[in-house]
Order: C-alpha cells, then sequence, then structure tokens
C-alpha cells in the first residue's frame, strides 16, 4: 500500500485520496443499537456486503465509504471505507503486514494487534486491529470544520485477497466509541462477496478524459478516474473532478484545495505559488507546498490544475524531501506531455 497524495478521484463527488487520510474527519462521539441491515453493491469494484442502515452509503468509482451519523458540518460518528487493488500473489495476512509500515510512517503511536485469518470463497481473508493517534476533532461545539487536537483512534481492517484484486473494508473511529459503531464491521465480515465487475460503467469513460506520458524510470499504474505514476516511494497522481461552482483554477486552488490541505494535515506550507502556468494550452495554476501529517513527517509537494469545460484536471507530485529533486523532471515531464481528449 503506498501513501498518495490523490485528493479527488472523480468528476461528481470528492473523496479524501488516501484511506489512511479519511480518519481526519471523524469526531469522538456517537451510540447505535442492533438495527436493519441494508444491501450495498459496487459493481464498479465488483463486490457485495450488508451494512447496519445506520450508516450512510455513497460509492465512487470502485471505492465505497459508510459514514455513521453526522453531528453536523460533515464530520461523521465513525468511517468504513472499502477499496480495490490490484496485487498478484501471496495471501491477506501478507498485504496487511506489508502495509504496517505505511500506516507506522503516517500516525503517530501506530500500534498493530493480533489478527486471525478467516474463510473467505475462493481467496484468503484476514482480520486486522491497531490503534493510532491521530488529528481528530476533540471539541464540537461550533461544528468545527478543522481538527483541533489529537486522539486515539480504533482501526480495524478486514483484508479480502481474490485472485489479483485486493478488497480492504477500513473502519475507523475514537477508540473511545469504537463499541458504539464497530459491529458493523462484523454484519461486512459475514456478508461479503466479490461479484463480477461492471463494463463500460462511467469512471472507465472517465479515464479516457485525459492522457500523460510515462517519463523514464517511472511506472503507470491505473485506476478509476485517475492514473499513478509511481518511482520508489514518490507518486505522480493525474485526476480528474468536478469544479463545481469555480470558475478557475485560481478559484479551485483557494476553495478546495487549500481548505482540505488546512483541514486534514497538521501542517501546511505553501512554498511557491504561480497563478499563469499551463496544462496542454489551458490557464493553470502550478503549486509546490508542504503538508506535515499527523506523525510529523514532512512530504513535498507539486501540483497543478486546470478547469477544462467545467471540470478540473490536477497533477499531483508526493514525495518525501531526500526523493523530491530527484522527482521534479519527470513531473514536468507529465505535465509538458498532458493532453485533453
Amino acid at each position: 500500500m503506498k501513501l498518495s497524495a490523490t485528493f479527488t478521484i472523480s468528476k461528481t463527488k470528492r473523496f479524501a485520496a488516501a484511506t489512511v487520510l479519511f480518519a481526519l474527519l471523524l469526531c469522538l462521539f456517537g451510540c447505535k443499537s442492533q438495527e436493519e441491515l441494508l444491501a450495498g453493491e459496487n459493481l464498479s469494484g465488483g463486490y457485495s456486503f450488508s451494512y447496519p442502515e445506520s450508516y450512510s452509503l455513497l460509492s465512487e468509482g470502485s471505492t465505497t465509504v459508510l459514514s455513521a451519523a453526522d453531528v453536523g458540518g460533515g464530520i461523521p460518528y465513525a468511517v468504513i471505507r472499502i477499496e480495490v487493488f490490484e496485487n498478484e500473489g501471496g495471501s491477506a495476512e501478507e498485504y496487511w503486514k506489508d502495509g504496517i509500515e505505511s500506516f507506522s510512517a503516517v500516525y503517530d503511536s501506530f500500534e498493530a494487534g493480533k489478527g486471525a485469518s478467516f474463510d473467505f470463497e475462493g481467496g484468503t481473508a484476514y482480520d486486522a486491529n491497531a490503534t493510532a493517534t491521530i488529528v481528530g476533532y476533540t471539541n464540537l461545539e461550533g461544528q468545527p470544520s478543522k481538527a483541533d487536537g489529537k486522539a486515539i483512534y480504533t482501526i480495524r481492517q478486514l483484508v479480502f485477497k481474490k485472485g489479483g484484486s485486493v478488497y480492504t473494508v477500513t473502519y475507523m473511529s475514537a477508540e473511545s466509541y469504537a463499541s458504539q459503531y464497530i459491529y458493523a464491521m462484523d454484519d461486512i465480515k459475514g456478508s461479503f462477496k466479490a461479484i463480477k465487475k461492471a463494463e463500460n460503467t462511467v469512471t472507465d469513460k472517465d479515464m479516457a478524459d485525459f492522457k500523460v506520458p510515462v517519463p523514464e524510470g517511472w511506472s503507470l499504474e491505473t485506476s478509476e478516474a485517475y492514473y499513478t505514476l509511481t518511482k520508489g516511494k514518490a507518486s505522480i497522481t493525474a485526476s480528474v473532478f468536478s469544479a463545481q461552482e469555480n470558475k478557475t483554477a485560481v478559484d479551485c486552488w483557494n476553495n478546495i484545495c487549500v481548505p482540505d490541505f488546512e483541514a486534514d494535515f497538521a501542517g501546511y506550507e505553501l512554498i511557491k505559488l504561480n497563478e499563469e502556468a499551463s496544462l496542454a494550452g489551458i490557464l493553470a495554476v502550478d503549486a509546490e507546498y508542504k503538508l506535515t501529517a499527523a506523525s510529523g513527517n514532512v512530504y513535498h509537494f507539486r501540483q497543478r490544475i486546470a478547469v477544462y469545460n467545467g471540470d478540473v484536471y490536477s497533477v499531483v507530485l508526493t514525495a518525501d524531501e531526500t526523493d523530491y529533486k530527484d522527482c521534479v523532471k519527470g513531473y514536468e515531464a507529465v505535465v509538458e506531455g498532458f493532453l485533453y481528449k
């Protein structure tokens, strides 16, 4: 599991880019009892499951997000995120253990607990749990829009491995209230199935909206609505999403990108901003900045965004401090070779 900087992944709705970031939106409160189960299905991702009616479901491409209740201001009590990754070889347990390093790099005091394998038709499965110190909401008065402190969170992840696909179901909430919402994971665990993926979906068409070159030394990975190039631990992600009411790249930068950075990270530092850049001939914003994770680790970014036909097209370089300079040429090659279809 790579640390990614995909903050936006589709034209219609916006998700937190990586699994490790969505916990920043959780609050420290909640309570639910037994209830009716609803059927969930994601044909783009190729899976189905059951979930409690107190959770709200939102699917975007192959990703599904379940959120429990809402105290206002878009802050859920608990979040369950279901994602699909391509991964050949190995078992579900090995996949979890390989990802522990990524969690540890992002969260303070990350501690993996005991896990256990369980039966999954046609594949392998693993039930893992952990705790971590995460920047979150400690005071809900006034419906806060920004994380205001640190708290211990409970993490539970179900990993289902079948063929060349890995399905991860990740739960996060404040540790004090996990017992009141984590029961939904048992409902999903007992009902999760891998099903046939749909063909010719909207997200498949989204991927045809633009082309990106592959610089020498970089590897290309594809997923719904975005392309990711990787080189070691660094990544370059090209994506498209809705501009909403924003008309220009500057508006999108100020109204979408910056508020997300300030709300979801422990620190945001703008190094350089060029409001007269270009992306395939369209006026664009090019920004260099740093983001500090809850663990204190600092990551270096370079991002170019442009508004074209009502959508935002974004190219983002993510690297640590030691790799950033070596990756800038690859980023520049991608933005220079970027083409709209």
